[in-house]
């Protein structure tokens, strides 16, 4: 049974599908400017994709950025995303630089949610929820397959965690035929 969230004060999980709007500017004035426009649109929550800015592998131009998004969102849930080319993201990186950008987010404390990507590695994934969870965030564990789903691997590498600060499991997956089991494509 799956449970719902309550992260400043927007309930995931029950009620109306919420609406995430992610940022995607490249410089710190055009994600300022960007955020502004996004906040006017009243999102329930908003996805800032750090892969998308030049300075993206600068933790502490990252960190400047995540204050100055607090600032623009003090109510509203942030999701934290950085997202490799592996996993169809915009800034080329090492699973060195990968974590300690996540980790540069984590320090902050300012995010409310970091999108940890499957593929970083079960250990990878595991350092990083932990510092998230001490610092109250909660995790989101990110796999983009096209070929097939990952869901059980997911949470088995902390994808599902049954105390309050629990992490979370998102799948893209594509889709191969209308048949919701995966089976032969439906006939019209």
């Amino acid at each position: 049974m799956a449970r719902s969230i309550r992260i400043r004060g927007l309930e995931i999980g029950e009620g109306l599908p919420k609406i995430c709007i992610p940022l995607v500017a490249c410089e710190e004035d055009e994600i300022f400017r960007e955020a502004a426009e996004v906040k006017r649109a009243e999102p329930d929550m908003v996805e800032w994709r750090i892969d998308r800015m030049g300075q993206a592998l600068d933790t502490a131009a990252v960190q400047r950025v995540l204050a100055g998004l607090r600032e623009i969102f003090p109510d509203i849930p942030l999701l934290a995303t950085f997202r490799t080319v592996a996993e169809g993201g915009a800034c080329p990186c090492s699973p060195r630089d990968y974590e300690a950008v996540c980790r540069a987010v984590v320090e902050t404390g300012l995010a409310d949610l970091l999108d940890v990507e499957y593929s970083a590695g079960r250990e990878a994934v595991g350092r990083l929820s932990s510092m998230a969870h001490a610092k109250g965030m909660y995790v989101i564990i990110s796999a983009h397959d096209f070929s097939g789903t990952r869901r059980r691997a997911c949470c088995a590498a902390g994808g599902h965690d049954s105390r309050p600060r629990g992490r979370m499991v998102k799948l893209a997956v594509m889709p191969r035929c209308a048949s919701a089991c995966g089976c032969a494509p439906a006939r019209h």
